[in-house]
C-alpha cells in the first residue's frame, strides 16, 4: 500500500558554500509518523557542523513530534557550542546560540 501524498515528507541536508554549515530542507508533513526521519537527519548534522539551518517554507505541517525533533537538535548544538537556525516561510522563527 502506498502512503497518501498529503504524509509523504523530503528531508534533504544541502551542502553550504561554507565547510561549517548545512542547511537541512524539510519539504511535506511532519507529524508523529514522519518525525523520526526529521529528528534522525538533524542528529546527524548538528553533530558535525557548527551552524545548522532548518528550512521548514516547504513544509505543509509541524506537529509536536516535529517540533520536539527541532528542539533536540537545538539542545545538542547548544552542547557542542554551535548555532542553529530555524526558517519558516520567508522569516527567520528561531535563531538560537548556545549561551
Amino acid at each position: 500500500m502506498t502512503p497518501a501524498p498529503a504524509r509523504l515528507l523530503s528531508v534533504t541536508a544541502l551542502p553550504s558554500t561554507r565547510p561549517d554549515r548545512v542547511v537541512v530542507e524539510v519539504v511535506g508533513q511532519v507529524d508523529a509518523a514522519t518525525a523520526p526521519l526529521l529528528e534522525a537527519c538533524l542528529r546527524t548534522q548538528a553533530s558535525r557542523v557548527q551552524e545548522l539551518v532548518v528550512d521548514l517554507g516547504r513544509a505543509s505541517f509541524l506537529g509536536l513530534a516535529g517540533a520536539r525533533a527541532v528542539a533536540r537538535a537545538r539542545r545538542l548544538c547548544r552542547d557542542r557550542g554551535a548555532r542553529i537556525r530555524v526558517r519558516e516561510g520567508g522569516g527567520l522563527v528561531l535563531d538560537g546560540r548556545a549561551a
